[in-house]
């Protein structure tokens, strides 16, 4: 199953504050196969 056929269960984002623009933010998104994707700032997949 790819990435593109998952089901997103659960999708939580969060922001570091500091100064505009050196704003930093993350999204965890969990799959309904309990799998799970880190996305930062820059699409920088981990």
């Amino acid at each position: 199953m790819s990435e593109t056929d998952k089901i997103i269960s659960k999708e939580t984002w969060w922001l570091m504050s500091g100064n505009f623009p050196d704003l930093h933010w993350s999204r965890l998104q969990i799959y309904d196969d309990n799998s799970a994707e880190v996305l930062q700032h820059r699409w920088q997949k981990i």
